[in-house]
């Protein structure tokens, strides 16, 4: 309920004055690490693939072959 208020109160504002909010909530989330929420299992995963992948580089794909199986896929 406070953020419906605060929200009804911004909106009331000049634009000027919206406009120097928005600046200013921009500017601070910028500083703010903005990292998706990761679970415990998802890291330990990403860890063992990213951990896989620099002892068999072999198993990987290159960038240019990721984009050519792309480009193949959408001309079908």
């Amino acid at each position: 309920m406070v953020f419906k208020n605060l929200l009804r109160e911004v909106l009331s504002l000049p634009v000027d004055d919206r406009m120097e909010l928005f600046t200013r909530l921009s500017e601070s989330l910028q500083s703010e690490p903005m990292a998706p929420p990761v679970s415990q299992d998802l890291s330990v995963e990403l860890n063992r693939r990213y951990t896989e992948s620099l002892e068999k580089p072999e198993l990987g794909y290159s960038i240019e072959e990721v984009e050519a199986m792309l480009n193949a896929r959408r001309k079908q």
